[in-house]
Parts: C-alpha cells; structure tokens; sequence
C-alpha cells in the first residue's frame, strides 16, 4: 500500500461491506482533508 495506511482487519471487512477497497478509501480520505480539492463532505467549492 506504499507505505501510507494499515487498514485493520475489521476496517478492511467495513470497507467490504460498503464496497470500498483500500485505494478508494485513502482517496477519499485525502479529497476529505485537501484544502484545496471541493467535494461533496463539506460543501466546499473552490473559486476559479
């Protein structure tokens, strides 16, 4: 996983029950915490 994130076995097995895989999951996780990225959690849009 290049070195960023272990995902537990039970966070991996809640991932399978949304039908997330591990990749997904630390692509949204970044789009979440990026100042600069917009997305849907926050309502945030940027100004271009």
């Amino acid at each position: 996983m290049n070195g960023e994130r272990e995902y537990s076995e039970r966070d991996q097995e809640l991932l399978t029950m949304i039908g997330m895989d591990e990749e997904q999951a630390l692509a949204d996780e970044r789009m979440a915490e990026s100042e600069t990225i917009p997305d849907d959690l926050t309502g945030c849009r940027s100004s271009s």
